[in-house]
This record gives C-alpha cells, sequence and structure tokens, in this order.
C-alpha cells in the first residue's frame, strides 16, 4: 500500500485492531515464493435509503506492486471486485481515482462521472 499512498508505521498490535473494524473485503494477489502481497483492492458495500434501500459498492485501495505491474492482476482483481458487487445486488460500484488512472479504469468497464471532492484532515 505504500506504493498507492502514506501508510506509516503501524504495530502488529494496531494492524490486529484495524482489521479487526474494517468492514471491506480485501482480496490481494501473493507471490508464494517471495513470501509477498504484490496486488491488493478492497470492496466496501454501502446499503442506502436511496434506490430503494440498494447498495453502492465502494472499489478503493487498488495498488500493484511496480515490479509486478503488466502482469493484468489490476485486471484481475477488479474483475472479482466487479462481480462481487454485482453479485451482492449493488446498483454502481464506484472508485475515486487520479486523473492518470482513468483510463485504465476506463478499459476495465468503468467512466467518469462527476468530480471528486474532499477535505482533508491532518492527524
Amino acid at each position: 500500500l505504500s506504493q498507492l499512498t502514506q501508510v506509516g508505521h503501524i504495530s502488529p498490535e494496531d494492524f490486529s485492531n484495524i482489521l479487526a473494524k474494517i468492514q471491506s473485503q480485501i482480496w490481494v494477489f501473493e507471490d508464494t515464493t517471495a513470501n509477498k502481497i504484490v496486488a491488493s483492492a478492497s470492496i466496501f458495500l454501502e446499503q442506502k435509503f436511496i434506490h430503494g434501500g440498494g447498495i453502492v459498492a465502494h472499489l478503493e485501495d487498488v495498488v500493484v506492486d511496480q515490479s509486478y505491474r503488466g502482469n493484468q492482476l489490476g485486471q484481475k482483481l477488479i474483475a472479482n471486485i466487479v462481480d462481487i458487487a454485482r453479485d451482492s445486488g449493488a446498483y454502481k460500484i464506484i472508485a475515486d481515482c487520479k486523473p492518470e488512472l482513468v483510463s485504465f479504469y476506463s478499459k476495465n468497464g468503468f467512466e467518469k462521472r462527476g468530480e471528486q471532492i474532499a477535505i482533508y484532515f491532518s492527524h
């Protein structure tokens, strides 16, 4: 994940506590020869009051280790997560990405809709 964003130091105890609170599914590819996670992505299913109580799926934290890119691992993770979203009955799946990654997501069935806005807090 450090190739995606700033991670910081997380102790094994903090890792376990965070993992227990996460309500999303995290999917990974592991290089078992190197004993290393080389790609990951997560999906969070949000129940809504709109759309008759429908579900929105959020694709989050897609990252492939730089030395493993070009092997379609990201594409496979996204396809898996899209299937999970569809099978869950979600009426849409959304993701935020950097502008330079829009074409990658477009190749995987996503279309650009609107603009993202955010407030970042320093903690």
